[in-house]
């Protein structure tokens, strides 16, 4: 609860700040200024940022005024709260986030851009659990280790996958230090991919035909939204 009111906060915070820093973007395209960084073709910045496939970094290349390529990484690790279901299960339950991304943003106006490339997805849904109590077959008494353990993983089917997106701001500024920029798009990763284990009297649930139709409840998930803020620092 506490990460997500902490990620809830950041975000709020960032949009708070987009209009701010865009509106001194433009007053300084208006004035002339002092530039602080030597304005050139090739530029290099490091990024700190966050998004939807959770908190990283980037290394960031101009390469042309209009033209950044950017290599990074994002992660983020969830544990899942099973108290509620303690009462009938004991488990565990995990869900990490991530992505490692290699992509190219195209400068269309003074802060607008597109990006485009592919990212290698780290994303991993995992659930085991156990009975938490015997159960009873008529007048028999099957104790929980006897009942069955359930394994459940639930992955991309694509690991590498295509991303495109639109942002506003500067991955790597053109005169200063400091950049900001906020970015909305998706990764296409065709479909999620369940793998289903079980044992003792729960062996059938995990029957062939079972896991297909599980897969088939999945197929409409295909998309990835991705929603980034990112705060960059030139270095050359």
């Amino acid at each position: 609860m506490k990460r997500t009111v902490f990620l809830l906060l950041s975000f709020l915070f960032s949009f708070a700040a987009i209009p701010h820093v865009f509106a001194q973007e433009l007053a300084e395209e208006e004035q002339p200024q002092i530039e602080t960084v030597p304005s050139s073709n090739f530029g290099l910045a490091l990024g700190l940022k966050a998004n939807t496939t959770g908190f990283g970094g980037e290394v960031i290349a101009q390469v042309h005024p209009r033209i950044h390529l950017r290599l990074g990484m994002t992660y983020f690790n969830y544990n899942i709260d099973m108290k509620p279901y303690e009462e009938f299960v004991k488990g565990t339950g995990t869900v990490k986030t991530g992505a490692v991304n290699l992509l190219a943003n195209f400068h269309f106006g003074r802060v607008f851009f597109l990006s485009a490339g592919g990212i290698y997805n780290l994303m991993d849904v995992n659930i085991n659990g156990v009975s938490a109590k015997s159960v009873y077959v008529g007048s028999i008494e099957v104790q929980p280790e006897d009942v069955g353990n359930v394994d459940l993983s639930i992955k991309p089917a694509w690991k590498v996958a295509p991303y495109a997106g639109l942002g506003i701001g500067r991955a790597i500024s053109k005169d200063h230090m400091v950049s900001f920029a906020f970015e909305l798009g998706a990764s296409y990763f065709n479909t999620m991919k369940a793998d289903l284990k079980t044992t003792g009297m729960l062996k059938p649930t995990s029957s062939a035909e079972q896991v297909d139709r599980l897969n088939e409840n999945l197929s409409w998930i295909n998309l990835y939204p991705i929603m980034s803020f990112q705060l960059s620092f030139r270095i050359l």
